[in-house]
């Protein structure tokens, strides 16, 4: 908050000198929106700038300044006061409200000219990073629909969409998962690596909500993928999905076919230890 209000100080200060400049002579001071109406301008100022005119100009932005500083202190201290500027007693109070939004406006600017100013690769590794650390992951998603205003070769944007599939699903947003994983398996199929893996994805965010048509797509992908390691993933799936709907038979008997096709795999490893830990609660039940 605090860089922002002194970045919105400097551009109204330099934005006054402007016109001061271009003009040869004291332009009519910018009259700032208050609540109710706005700050009544100063008379006109003489054709001629003088040194008078410099220090009327310095003072009135150490003016703008220090109350632009109060209401720092205010909004940082919680108050949800009116903000009256004691500087000039008799002025209306300003419009917080307004301040509120261009100081948003000014965030959302620097945000669109950061990513801008990102290569493809940039985009998509500053949503990895933030996807794996949990740490923003509004900024994660800005990056994703950035890139994706972008020119792409047809795989990359695929490939990006379900990242970003993956990050709604991350964020609680199920049904923008969905949606967004579906556009992907539709338009590429499950033979497809990339359509296979937003199939893979779109069963494990069903399965928040239904795990009966999870297992249904787990199941079609166990058949259709051409990788066997996400075959066997999505086997792996679809026992989970039986286990949710109560159906511990089916559960079990999946679980042992698994165990017995996955147990020396070093890239399914953590399916193994997955399969026997449930297995041994399944026996035990």
């Amino acid at each position: 908050m605090k860089e922002l209000v002194t970045i919105l100080t400097a551009v109204a200060a330099a934005a006054g000198v402007s016109v001061w400049l271009t003009s040869g002579a004291m332009a009519t001071p910018v009259q700032l929106p208050v609540e109710g109406g706005v700050v009544p301008s100063a008379a006109a100022a003489p054709a001629a700038a003088t040194p008078a005119d410099w220090q009327q100009v310095t003072q009135a932005l150490d003016r703008l300044t220090e109350r632009i500083g109060a209401l720092e202190q205010k909004l940082a201290a919680g108050t949800g006061a009116p903000l009256r500027m004691d500087a000039a007693p008799a002025a209306p109070t300003l419009d917080v409200a307004w301040l509120r939004q261009a100081l948003d406006e000014v965030e959302a600017q620097r945000t669109r000219d950061r990513l801008a100013a990102m290569s493809d690769d940039e985009l998509r590794r500053e949503a990895q990073r933030r996807q794996k650390t949990g740490e923003d992951l509004g900024a994660a998603e800005a990056a994703l629909r950035h890139l994706l205003e972008r020119s792409l070769t047809p795989e990359v944007r695929d490939d990006v969409r379900v990242q970003l599939g993956v990050l709604q699903r991350q964020r609680g947003a199920m049904a923008a998962a969905e949606s967004t994983l579906r556009e992907v398996v539709d338009a590429r199929g499950m033979q497809d690596a990339t359509g296979a893996w937003a199939g893979y994805q779109l069963a494990w965010t069903l399965r928040e909500r239904d795990a009966a048509a999870a297992r249904s797509v787990a199941d079609a992908l166990a058949l259709q993928a051409a990788d066997s390691g996400l075959r066997l993933r999505a086997r792996w799936t679809s026992a989970r999905c039986s286990e949710d709907l109560g159906d511990a038979v089916r559960a079990a008997s999946d679980y042992e076919q698994l165990l017995a096709q996955c147990a020396d795999d070093k890239e399914l490893v953590d399916v193994a230890k997955d399969v026997r830990w449930r297995l041994e609660q399944l026996r035990q039940r």
